[in-house]
Parts: structure tokens; sequence; C-alpha cells
């Protein structure tokens, strides 16, 4: 992201650093994160696919599911409303669909499966 990081590990897990003021780091809070840190209900889930933007992040994990998390003015989570969330949320109508690629602009994303 913009002036956050997000790591995929070897096993498939996600960690994230740096700024977090739409909680773009996923950890159910909005406070910056100077250093790395599990993200919040994805510990054992294997991140396959990943893309930050300025203050929204967007996963695919092996499950065939897509988590989005962050800004969402313009609804750029795709979770049907403007809620910023700080916690990964599902996109529901995503769900069993295996995703190619995923990128993140500063107020949309764009998912290929």
């Amino acid at each position: 992201g913009c002036e956050h990081t997000m790591v995929v590990l070897k096993n498939g897990s996600l960690m994230a650093f740096g700024y977090n003021n739409h909680g773009q780091l996923g950890s159910g809070n909005n406070k910056t994160q100077p250093t790395p840190k599990l993200v919040r209900g994805l510990e054992n889930r294997q991140v396959t696919v990943l893309s930050c933007s300025l203050y929204h992040s967007v996963v695919a994990v092996l499950e065939m599911e897509v988590l989005a998390f962050g800004r969402n003015d313009f609804g750029q989570l795709g979770l049907g409303d403007t809620s910023h969330r700080s916690i990964p949320q599902s996109i529901l109508r995503l769900k069993g669909r295996t995703i190619t690629s995923l990128a993140c602009g500063q107020y949309h994303t764009c998912i290929v499966s």
C-alpha cells in the first residue's frame, strides 16, 4: 500500500505493518503498527493472492474466498456498502471462485477469476 506493507509468509500466513488510519492492516483497530503482526482472522488461512491500495487491502485465500478490509468510501471493498472495515470481511459473491489476480486502485478493486 502507500503507507502500509503486507507480507505473505511461506506457509501462506499474512503479516501487516505501517499506517492504519482506515483499518487497512486488518488488525481490528485503526492504530499504526510499527512491526509486522499477523492479520486478524487470517492466522490459519493460506493467502494465495494479495493487493494493497492507498487505504484498503484485498486477499484471496486457498479456501476459494476473497476478503477485503480498510477504507470503503466508494464501495471498493465489494461488500455492498460504504462502511470501512478493520477486520477482513468475505466478499460473498466471490466465494467458491478461483482468483488468478487482484489489483487495488485508490478507490476501486479489480478481481480476475
